[in-house]
């Protein structure tokens, strides 16, 4: 093949990428801290402040955290970045999250592949705000909460255009006893991207502990496009360790896979420190399309 057709097609493959994951769309459905670690399923794992823009009805859970800040960063492609910054008040069951996509400069080439001294970016910041409710209690073991999500977009790659966005999520949690075996059940759902009509997005979940390991399933759609369907499995095994400065390490791992599509797949794995104050966590993931992604969160209680 020509070697000028294989930089046009190779520059056109590249930035048809970073649409892919940055359209106002999907950018409101990107896994994102903790759901990188279990199959990149949003419904039902715990994100702390980013639970905004994956199920914003699991800010309703009971925490004893206050107040907690954190930063969560996506490796994923050349120059592209992906960065959210966090708040979380968890008595009042309230978040904030702002998060930014950047395709870096990207340099323009003519029809013969040759650079033209231009470059073009592609960015997409939001403004996310979330709040969760508890819409009724059982008993103090099992309680149902609501949660919603609007957000605010900014897109910007010749001109600037703004557009607004809103997720709802539901939760069912049931807490055992110290001494039970099963320590939590809990299913989610999730509908995102309400305002975008033909591109909303459901997830739904389940999650069971039983001692230290928690059992994720969980599953994706498009309401319109159902060809987009994603199986997803999880384990994270938790190991306590309440006489050192760490108080517990998670280990997780997942898997996901088209409903449809037997090409798209991909392999998770991480894990999650708890200090007293501060959280960390590191997540790895290899997907079919994408390639490897490695996703960095830290977290300090206020």
């Amino acid at each position: 093949m020509n070697k000028r057709i294989r930089i046009i097609i190779s520059t056109l493959l590249l930035f048809g990428k970073f649409l892919m994951l940055a359209s106002n769309t999907e950018i409101n459905n990107l896994p994102i801290a903790n759901s990188w670690i279990l199959s990149t399923e949003q419904s039902i794992v715990d994100n702390h402040s980013f639970n905004v823009i994956s199920n914003p009805a699991m800010l309703g859970i009971d925490t004893k955290i206050d107040y907690l800040l954190e930063y969560n960063r996506l490796f994923y492609y050349a120059q592209t970045s992906y960065d959210n910054i966090g708040f979380l008040i968890g008595k009042s069951k309230v978040g904030i999250v702002i998060n930014r996509f950047s395709s870096g400069q990207i340099s323009v080439r003519d029809i013969d592949g040759v650079e033209t001294n231009q470059t073009i970016e592609y960015s997409l910041t939001t403004l996310n705000f979330a709040a969760a409710t508890e819409l009724t209690s059982f008993n103090k073991q099992n309680k149902l909460f609501a949660g919603i999500t609007g957000s605010m977009n900014w897109e910007k790659i010749n001109i600037e255009t703004k557009s607004y966005n809103v997720n709802i999520g539901l939760l069912y949690n049931y807490e055992g006893q110290n001494n039970s075996f099963v320590k939590t059940i809990r299913v989610g759902t999730v509908v995102k991207g309400i305002t975008s009509k033909d591109n909303v997005v459901y997830h739904c979940g389940s999650l069971i502990k039983l001692s230290y390991l928690s059992i994720i399933s969980g599953y994706e759609n498009n309401f319109v496009n159902k060809e987009n369907g994603k199986i997803k499995i999880g384990l994270l095994f938790e190991l306590p360790l309440p006489y050192l400065s760490v108080q517990n390490i998670s280990l997780g791992l997942g898997y996901m896979w088209g409903e449809q599509n037997k090409y798209i797949s991909q392999t998770t794995t991480g894990i999650i420190i708890k200090f007293d104050n501060i959280i960390f966590s590191y997540s790895y993931a290899v997907h079919e399309y994408i390639g490897y992604i490695n996703n960095v969160q830290i977290g300090i209680e206020l």
